[in-house]
């Protein structure tokens, strides 16, 4: 039983003005407080005792601020300071926030399961070092599910925390100043298994470990209160704990700068000889001039890098023109690179494309004899892939690029490298010379590969053909075709005249396009199995389903790179796909701009892709797009720029679909600059869905006042997850549009907004609606719109109040009676307050509800056995009562329901049901539980 005090306040008491509390205590001859020392509330309810010493607390004290009295909070005081273990226990009784109590309903307990009881934090000298949840009986657990926390292995620190998602980093330490930790101190992460991952100490050393333990970084960061930048040396060791590289930098400006890096090698790496290389860095750019010595000390050489040269710099240069330059002009523009930089990115380029003209001789400048510093490549990053003994990572610079040429790096991989970022940043003639010369040194079929793909966007498919023949390649007459089916898939008269056309070509696609369109069925199992040996691997592992009359229906979203190189077999096998799904597609989207095959998509939507720099450019620039009606590249990190360069193209002017959403808040950095350019888009005619959500840019509001009106038939429009006002609901109601679907989730919207909306004529037609509020005004803004009169049309329904509010109790009542009641076919509510008498009545209103979602609604034991005994609508296909503190008896009573037997699935994720309820649910539902 939680201890009460309900102390009553004695006359002698005095009120203080700086803590706005009633204080009775002895003083000493100073005047300070001393000995035991009690607290009462401005009302005379009694709060706090505290031990005090000369005028600080120090000792126990406790405070009682829940209701009736109940022991809130008890901890120690040193001196002034909270010292070890400080305890909130929770109400028995939920209720508002204390502002003394350390929390009523909200605090620890806001996401925390009601199994758990007490929230404690741990101090060390003033400083947070940990916070635990306990119990009824005192042991920890995860506030979330109530489980308990595994036992910390042996290292790792008593107060660690257990990091969600139990992945190999599972454990972590923090060491915050204050009593709210506002700034972080000290941190530790330990592996799984308790092996410390990392740490980074109080005099600002950090360290990272492999996961075996060795070291493999140390350096120190600079003292400072903000984000600690790294301050002198840095060093990286391999997996063996041997020494690699060092990395001297200096904070004297304000920021990082790294000046000078040295590259350690041992004598089995470098000829026998133990070596190091050491120069300055600019910009993390190797630079000017670098030192190769042996393990000793002895010189082995020099190497001139020459100065900085930025990628928009280089490209600039005449080296990288794309002017297809003769021997003559390139030993011209050699000359002036030469006086320039004589050892630079200019001169190094210009000569590798010298010898795609003049042969390998040309190349001895670039990659010299002498191989003192042969290296390993690593293609990822840093963090625990090992020590990256090469200069190069994935966002390497063209000069860096070709800089590793000098240093032993292997010539044909670096330089189809080179090839492949030149031609990502729109120079394909520079690419070509480049593969050419990366020819002359290694004769390698990748190589061929990769000069096949550049001749071909280039429009050069015969001299493609010539270097690496492509047995897919779709011709004029078999486009025709294939476009033609795609129009008139019921035409079996097409089908059969492109089996005749590949016949030769392609013999079992023929066969298989005669066996299921023919009228002849007995050679169709054996058309079948020996299709897809026909098939590049790639492509069969993104085609959907099986061949049906002749061809696959549809692909799935696929690696940029397989669509680079299968565009045609991919055509080939499916035609009647005309939806584009990229993953990856970072590093491709410039070849992919300049394919003739992008002209038979009508819609192209990106996954995993950043459209950083020049990228969303180029993909503006492509002139295969007119024909595109659907464009989306969600969680791209466009920018004003390239959402700039996306909005006033003229290349796509039928586009209907754009969704330049996000899932998270930093995943896009457009701001409202760039998103006003819809306004002159030349598709903003024709738009009829536009997804922003999660967007982070301010004035959203006025830029989409002055965005909406040019968008005439705009119909779907989500805004999930901005913070909007009024202004925006009052616009769209004023707009002529007849929207269909809209999601507003987390608005700070009023009674009089939603009024204006939803008893609008632009709200007649919709089938979806999404709505989250935010603030005071939650529960009267979410009624106004439940009673809307010109929702009639209205199909899936989506309420919430947000991370805090709660929708009213009354939202139940007015859903059924609503004027979509006999129309709604999902309905979602999160976080209201249907409690456990609401939720029966709800169900039984509506008519052909086939899924309905009552996550965090208070629904309790008491409302799942009412939803169990209540008339289901035979629809209903899916049910959700996640969160609802739903223990033994609901849940047993939700499995033997008999008007539960249409359902495909129940959720009942994170509620108090033990082992005997989950086995009778299982017995009923199966598969089709989800708990």
């Amino acid at each position: 039983m939680t201890a009460r005090r309900t102390d009553p306040r004695p006359p002698e008491a005095w009120w203080s003005e700086e803590d706005q509390e009633w204080i009775l205590g002895d003083k000493d001859e100073h005047g300070r407080l001393t000995g035991p020392v009690r607290y009462w509330d401005a009302a005379g309810r009694f709060v706090c005792e505290c031990a005090h010493v000369a005028g600080r607390p120090h000792g126990m004290y406790r405070r009682y601020d829940h209701p009736g009295g109940e022991l809130s909070q008890e901890g120690r005081h040193t001196d002034g300071r909270v010292d070890g273990v400080r305890r909130f226990h929770r109400p028995s009784t939920p209720g508002p926030r204390s502002p003394e109590s350390g929390y009523g309903s909200g605090g620890p307990w806001l996401d925390a399961v009601e199994s758990v009881r007490v929230y404690e934090c741990v101090y060390v000298d003033g400083d947070l070092i940990g916070t635990r949840h306990l119990d009824g009986a005192g042991v920890e657990v995860r506030p979330g599910s109530g489980k308990p926390v595994p036992p910390r292995p042996e290292g790792v620190a008593p107060t660690a925390s257990r990091l969600p998602g139990s992945g190999d980093i599972a454990w972590l330490f923090m060491r915050r100043r204050g009593e709210k930790g506002e700034e972080t101190l000290e941190t530790r992460h330990w592996w799984v298994d308790g092996t410390l991952q990392s740490e980074w100490t109080l005099d600002g050393t950090d360290r990272r470990y492999y996961r075996s333990g060795v070291l493999w970084r140390e350096n120190r960061r600079a003292p400072r209160a903000d984000n600690r930048p790294p301050h002198g040396t840095w060093r990286y060791h391999d997996v063996d704990g041997l020494l690699r590289r060092e990395s001297d930098h200096d904070t004297g400006s304000g920021r990082e700068i790294e000046r000078r890096r040295t590259w350690h090698r041992t004598a089995d790496e470098a000829d026998g000889r133990g070596v190091t290389r050491s120069g300055p860095v600019e910009d993390a750019v190797e630079v000017g001039l670098w030192h190769v010595r042996a393990a000793d000390g002895t010189p082995v050489r020099e190497v001139r890098l020459g100065r900085l040269w930025g990628d928009a710099d280089l490209l600039a240069t005449p080296a990288a023109a794309e002017l297809p330059y003769s021997t003559v002009e390139l030993r011209t523009v050699l000359g002036e690179a030469d006086a320039d930089d004589p050892d630079g990115g200019p001169a190094q380029l210009a000569r590798i494309r010298l010898a795609a003209r003049e042969g390998a001789a040309a190349l001895t400048t670039v990659v010299g004899d002498e191989r003192p510093w042969p290296a390993v490549m690593v293609d990822g990053p840093y963090w625990h892939e090992g020590v990256p003994v090469s200069p190069l990572t994935p966002r390497s610079s063209l000069t860096e690029v070709i800089h590793a040429l000098r240093w032993g790096e292997p010539a044909g991989p670096i330089l189809a490298r080179l090839a492949h970022d030149l031609f990502h940043l729109g120079h394909p003639h520079a690419a070509l010379d480049v593969i050419d010369a990366a020819l002359l040194l290694d004769d390698d079929a990748d190589l061929h590969r990769t000069r096949a793909v550049l001749l071909r966007a280039l429009g050069r498919d015969s001299e493609a053909d010539a270097v690496a023949p492509d047995r897919d390649h779709v011709d004029p007459a078999a486009a025709r075709l294939l476009l033609a089916i795609r129009e008139r898939p019921a035409d079996n008269g097409l089908r059969l005249a492109y089996a005749k056309l590949v016949a030769v070509s392609h013999p079992e696609h023929a066969r298989l396009i005669h066996a299921q369109c023919g009228g002849n069925a007995d050679g169709e199992d054996a058309a079948v199995a020996a299709y897809p040996a026909a098939l590049p691997e790639k492509v069969r592992d993104v085609l959907i389903g099986g061949p049906e009359r002749g061809f696959v229906r549809s692909v799935t979203d696929m690696e940029a790179e397989t669509f680079l190189r299968h565009h045609d077999a991919l055509f080939r096998a499916a035609p009647e796909d005309d939806r584009l799904e990229l993953q990856f597609a970072s590093d491709h989207l410039a070849e992919i701009s300049l394919l003739p095959a992008l002209g038979r998509y009508r819609g192209i939507r990106t996954y995993d892709t950043y459209l950083d720099g020049d990228a969303a450019a180029r993909l503006a620039r492509s002139p295969y797009l007119r024909q595109l009606e659907s464009l989306a590249l969600p969680d791209s990190n466009l920018d004003d720029d390239g959402l700039t360069a996306l909005l006033t193209s003229h290349g796509y002017p039928h586009l209907r679909e754009l969704d330049v959403s996000a899932s998270r808040h930093d995943e896009q950095e457009f701001t409202s600059a760039g998103f006003l350019r819809l306004a002159d888009a030349v598709f903003a005619p024709h738009l009829e869905r536009l997804d922003l959500g999660h967007g982070t840019f301010d004035d959203l509001d006025s830029a989409l006042v002055t965005v909406l009106p040019a968008l005439p038939r705009l119909t779907g429009l989500t805004l999930d997850n901005h913070l909007l006002g009024d202004e925006v609901l009052t616009r769209l109601s004023e707009l002529p549009n007849r929207f269909t679907a809209l999601d507003l989730t987390s608005g700070a919207f009023t009674r009089e907004g939603v009024d204006a909306l939803v008893n609008s004529p632009a709200a007649a037609g919709l089938r979806s609606l999404a709505m989250a509020i935010h603030g005071d005004s939650t529960g009267a803004a979410m009624l106004t719109l439940v009673r809307g009169r010109r929702l009639g049309a209205l199909r899936t329904l989506h309420l919430s109040g947000g991370h805090v509010d709660r929708l009213p109790p009354e939202i139940g009542p007015a859903l059924a009676e609503s004027v979509f009641v006999a129309s709604l076919e999902t309905l979602r509510l999160d976080r209201g307050r249907l409690g456990p008498d609401g939720t029966a009545g709800l169900v039984a209103s509506f008519r052909r509800l086939r899924r309905l979602e009552l996550g965090n609604c208070g629904i309790g034991d008491r409302g799942a056995v009412a939803l169990a005994h209540a008339p289901m609508p035979a629809t209903l296909r899916r049910l959700v009562l996640d969160d609802n503190e739903i223990g033994d008896e609901g849940a047993l009573a939700l499995a033997r329901s008999p008007h539960l037997s249409g359902l495909e699935g129940l959720a009942l994720r994170h509620n108090r049901f033990g082992a005997r309820a989950t086995r009778a649910l299982r017995e009923r539902f199966g598969a089709a539980l989800h708990a």
